[in-house]
């Protein structure tokens, strides 16, 4: 078929092959290019024909290129689109109309394209030259991974609430639970549904990753319900993480007073005493100890956390053993002594009291120091320190080596970071196992195990690296090398010292001392 013919050239279709005749001189390869323009279905194969049959003129039909199809179809390299062109001008298309939509189909499956038809597309308006996706695979939709939630702990935050003329020290000290109440769960990976690409091949979807409950087991069960694996307390107790596992102390609650009718308690858990604790009786527990007296303990002879805190709702009154591993919250102390292994948080005063521990903290607003002796290794905060009366008050700040803590605090990070390699490795290595527990001989399920020793193993590694990693942070954000803060006033008579550096306060004074190498300073 004779596409173009004038006074130089005859441009012929022969089938799916391109001639020129060229059999006079003077057309330009310029010219024939705003020809070839008019034919988008024409692709040139051999220029150095063009060019060869144009300069010479020969009179002789050499091939020069192919007569493209109407409709092309392209496939994505994921083959998860099949795209068409149209290869014609607008004139064209419009006698085609009717017919274009049954011609495309024909390209879309001689082209081996069966799924994911875009029908919207092909019985619509397609521009030409334009490559527009005519049919879309249906993507693989992953399984989700398994979703883990455990029982939250309250936060350990005293809380100074005023009403009328009480003023009430809270705070969520204890979580208890029942047995068989809910402490966690887990709801399994699932499959995902499989996907497939436009040439109708399957694509497999990707299981999602099941993760595992972390639990104690002598304190924790684990049971199968509804489509969950669900944590419940296998007694009554309080709920705590221990070693980066959810669970559950044993639990004394004294629901009077702790006097003759009681005797002294020792106890492996955790105490609370409704009451008070009364002159000369003890409480001694393996972890925390609660007294929820408002009234606050007098004259004990001894309240004792031995791994845990200490919080007693209301004061403490005359001599006796306050001693916490971490932590104490107490109201107000009144000419006791008070030690802790973490910090001592005071909620309106200190009086004539010797307390150690970490850092001293009293409440920002109200908190007072008057008299005594504190001495902490980090800091100390109080809103006012000694008392109009001049009350001797003794503020001792051990301080710390900045320098060597924040190498120390590297080398954990280090040490952190090569522990957390070692248990993803871990978890992986399980996981695997995991996928194939069903399969699995009797050698293979013995290193399954093993893998799930080493895994609890590394946990509570990593558990009491990151106590340490927090513990450092909070000692590398004291202010300089050890800091004494007061909010409001420190009165004459108070004595400030700072890695043995010590200044006595002759006149009110507000602000924060610190200790900078050699050097205490003030701001």
């Amino acid at each position: 078929m004779i596409l173009v013919k004038n006074e130089y050239f005859i441009l012929e279709n022969h089938s799916d092959s391109i001639s020129l005749n060229v059999f006079k001189k003077g057309y330009s390869l310029a010219d024939f290019n705003r020809v070839l323009a008019e034919f988008p279905r024409i692709s040139i194969t051999s220029f150095p024909n063009l060019k060869k049959g144009i300069e010479e003129a020969a009179g002789e039909a050499i091939t020069i290129g192919r007569y493209l199809p109407l409709i092309s179809c392209t496939i994505s390299q994921d083959k998860m689109t099949a795209s068409i062109k149209l290869l014609s001008s607008d004139g064209e298309l419009d006698s085609l109309k009717k017919e274009l939509p049954g011609m495309i189909l024909e390209t879309l499956q001689e082209a081996g394209v069966t799924e994911g038809l875009l029908m919207e597309v092909i019985d619509g308006e397609i521009p030409p030259l334009k490559s527009v996706a005519a049919a879309k695979g249906i993507e693989p939709l992953h399984g989700e991974d398994a979703a883990i939630r455990y029982f939250e702990l309250s936060e350990r935050k005293p809380v100074i609430e005023e009403t009328g003329k009480a003023n009430f020290y809270h705070m969520n000290f204890v979580d208890e639970v029942e047995k068989g109440d809910w402490l966690g769960e887990k709801l399994p990976p699932t499959a995902g549904r499989d996907g497939r690409n436009v040439l109708g091949e399957p694509l497999k979807a990707r299981k999602g990753k099941d993760k595992r409950l972390i639990y104690d087991p002598k304190s924790v069960l684990l049971v199968e319900e509804g489509g969950k694996s669900l944590l419940k307390a296998a007694a009554k107790g309080i709920v705590s993480k221990k070693e980066g596992r959810i669970s559950v102390a044993d639990h004394l609650v004294i629901d009077g007073d702790v006097g003759i009718a009681t005797g002294n308690i020792e106890f492996d858990g955790s105490v609370t005493v409704e009451g008070t604790v009364c002159e000369g009786f003890s409480v001694v527990a393996g972890f925390d100890v609660a007294v929820k007296s408002e009234f606050g303990v007098r004259q004990v002879g001894r309240i004792e956390s031995l791994n845990g805190d200490i919080y007693l709702k209301g004061g403490v009154f005359g001599k006796g053993i306050i001693k916490a591993a971490k932590n104490i919250y107490v109201k107000h102390a009144n000419e006791c002594s008070l030690e802790a292994g973490g910090d001592i948080h005071i909620g309106f005063y200190a009086k004539s009291s010797d307390l150690t521990a970490r850092n001293v903290i009293t409440e920002k607003t109200n908190g007072k120091i008057m008299g005594g002796q504190i001495t902490a290794q980090g800091k100390v905060f109080a809103n006012e320190i000694g008392s109009k009366i001049e009350h001797k008050t003794i503020i001792q700040v051990e301080g710390f080596e900045r320098g060597e803590l924040e190498e120390q605090y590297n080398e954990l990070l280090k040490e952190y970071k090569k522990a957390i390699g070692v248990f993803e490795e871990i978890h992986r290595q399980t996981e695997i196992y995991e996928t194939f527990a069903n399969q699995l001989n009797s050698s293979q399920k013995g290193q399954m195990d093993s893998l799930k020793m080493a895994y609890d193993l590394q946990m509570k590694e990593i558990s009491a690296l990151e106590a340490r990693r927090k513990s450092m942070l909070q000692m590398l954000e004291i202010k300089g090398d050890g800091e004494i803060s007061i909010f409001e006033k420190a009165y004459p008579e108070t004595y400030i010292e700072i890695r043995n550096m010590k200044k006595k306060v002759n006149s009110i004074t507000k602000g924060t001392f610190y200790a900078a190498g050699r050097e205490l300073k003030y701001e």
